[in-house]
């Protein structure tokens, strides 16, 4: 759990560089959710072709949502960032 958190601006013209953050873990994020959803369907339809579409509450969004979120690594965020920011103080550095 966080105790402290400290926020600070970004220098001007660092979106370009902290897209990777953001492209790694969404990419991890959509895969895992993808596949939280297609198992459910395939859970719900046993299997089978359905013949209706399948719908997903809000509730269920969310706790997909959560589930997918939760298959995300702590170590996977931190490296991400490190790496992101890195290349971020870096480029303000020059």
């Amino acid at each position: 759990m966080i105790k402290i958190l400290r926020l600070q601006q970004l220098p001007p013209c660092t979106t370009s560089r902290l897209q990777p953050c953001d492209s790694v873990l969404n990419a991890n994020f959509k895969n895992y959710y993808e596949e939280i959803m297609l198992k459910r369907i395939y859970d719900e339809t046993q299997g089978k072709i359905a013949k209706n579409i399948i719908k997903f509450d809000m509730f269920q969004v969310c706790e997909m949502v959560k589930a997918a979120w939760e298959r995300i690594s702590s170590e996977s965020v931190k490296k991400s960032f490190e790496e992101t920011f890195a290349s971020a103080i870096e480029t303000v550095k020059n």
